[in-house]
């Protein structure tokens, strides 16, 4: 079994969203993260438990910081005090992921579609010809869900890290190092608090002696699409003991939209407009929303996001 300590830092999240959208719900949470690889390198597990507030101002205050320091031109987001559980509620959240080597032709052990073990003479470095199968459970109020996917990788189980971290071989000077890989993934939803409201399975009902405001803009059970789709890749790069890694991912819209149905000339929806933003909503938005009507695979709208961030050992 590997163990090793890693650190991971985001350096920059770019969501592919329509601007006028607002934000669902935000959430702060502080994780235990535990990742487990079996010897043989076939069968890998992470456990991850969260604690912590959804609804809290943070997510606002965050956003203003980026809009005022990264993101310049972007306008002020109306809607945070509109947010799910504003004003803070209890997050705990409990997720899994198993991942299980089908196939590879640098693992020299017998997998599920490789029966014969054999021992690799000549092992590909970073070009193999992995194929995993995943499979992850997540429960808790943030969402509950199951989800399984397939996904190809130049290095198998032995060689990478659920943090994007790349290893090198023990006592060798292989200092440079790459992974390209790529996902295809399917999840139910069971509950989504981000959009239903807090809950587990269901959403919690309403403490009548709460004094936190009620939730606003809550989805209802028919207004959820609970078959998720998404499609992954991405390509990491080795230098010692530190990975940079850039990820993009793409997935169905979780909810059904009704954007195709909203008149965006209809003079009731521009009163609530705030005066400066009027330019850039009738030269802008206007046109990304029609853009993101258009985004839509085998008749399901999705949207996508991209990752670059940073992974190190610590010795």
């Amino acid at each position: 079994m590997l163990q090793n300590c890693f650190a991971n830092f985001v350096q920059l999240f770019r969501g592919l969203r329509h601007n006028y959208d607002r934000p669902f719900a935000s959430y702060l949470s502080i994780e235990r993260a535990k990742n487990r690889t079996w010897k043989n390198g076939l069968v890998r597990h992470k456990g991850e438990f969260q604690v912590g507030a959804m609804g809290i101002s943070q997510g606002r205050k965050i956003q203003a910081k980026l809009h005022e320091d990264v993101i310049t031109r972007s306008q002020f987001v109306h809607g945070w005090d509109k947010q799910i559980a504003n004003g803070g509620r209890l997050v705990i959240q409990a997720n899994h992921k198993f991942d299980f080597l089908l196939h590879s032709n640098t693992n020299r052990y017998a997998t599920i579609f490789k029966k014969n073990s054999y021992l690799v003479e000549d092992p590909k470095k970073y070009n193999g010809r992995n194929f995993i199968g995943e499979f992850d459970l997540k429960v808790g109020t943030i969402m509950t869900s199951a989800g399984m996917g397939v996904r190809f990788s130049t290095l198998d189980l032995l060689k990478q890290s659920n943090n994007q971290m790349i290893f090198s071989k023990p006592g060798t000077k292989d200092e440079l190092g790459w992974k390209v890989d790529v996902g295809f993934n399917y999840r139910y939803v069971v509950h989504n608090s981000l959009l239903e409201g807090i809950g587990l399975f269901n959403t919690f009902k309403e403490d009548p002696y709460d004094k936190i405001a009620l939730d606003n803009y809550l989805l209802g059970k028919s207004e959820i699409d609970r078959n998720v789709f998404s499609l992954d890749f991405g390509f990491n790069l080795k230098w010692r003991k530190t990975t940079v890694f850039y990820r993009n991912t793409f997935h169905t819209l979780e909810y059904k939209s009704k954007l195709s149905k909203v008149d965006f000339q209809n003079q009731n929806l521009i009163s609530t407009i705030d005066s400066n933003d009027l330019d850039f909503y009738n030269n802008n938005v206007i046109k990304e929303q029609q853009s993101f009507l258009n985004n839509k695979f085998f008749g399901k709208q999705i949207y996508g996001y991209g990752t670059i961030g940073i992974s190190w050992v610590i010795d």
